[in-house]
């Protein structure tokens, strides 16, 4: 029997380590199309790269209706929780000026692709899974802009640097 021990050990060990999820390094949620954003979406990354500077971008996903054409950008609040829970949180407005013509804009089937760099150069040296939650800024209801967005993401990748 105590034989038999070490090797259940390296069995159980070899099994644990393919259960290991994969790094997410884009997170998007799908919203409520009757409601939008009309709480805070909590969102989240695997930031491990310490080695390489990175980039981090927000998207969205807009109504393609007429509440949105009055407005010049989306005010937001981005509330961060790091690894190891040190909490950030700002105030930033996404720009709705985007020219048709750009990577950063698309519209496909009456919903309006927006890509919006959100930080560059970006040397994390905590590693871990990060917490980002998108909360509303401005007057919310019916009719608002946040009622029209119905998908948001986030997503890091590493920055190719001149």
């Amino acid at each position: 029997m105590t034989r038999i021990v070490p090797y259940l050990l390296i069995l159980i060990i070899a099994a644990a380590s393919c259960t290991t999820r994969p790094l997410q390094l884009t997170d998007f949620k799908e919203l409520d199309i009757s409601k939008g954003l009309e709480k805070g979406v909590e969102l989240a990354l695997d930031m491990e790269d310490t080695a390489n500077v990175v980039m981090l971008e927000i998207c969205m996903q807009i109504n393609n209706r007429q509440a949105i054409n009055g407005n010049k950008s989306i005010p937001v609040i981005i509330e961060t929780l790091s690894p190891d829970t040190i909490r950030y949180r700002e105030s930033i407005e996404l720009p709705l000026n985007i020219s048709n013509n750009t990577s950063n804009y698309n519209l496909t089937g009456g919903i309006r692709n927006y890509l919006w760099p959100y930080r560059k150069n970006i040397r994390n040296h905590t590693p871990g899974r990060w917490k980002f939650t998108i909360i509303t800024n401005g007057v919310t209801g019916k009719g608002t802009i946040y009622k029209e967005i119905i998908g948001v993401g986030i997503s890091c990748k590493k920055e190719e640097l001149d």
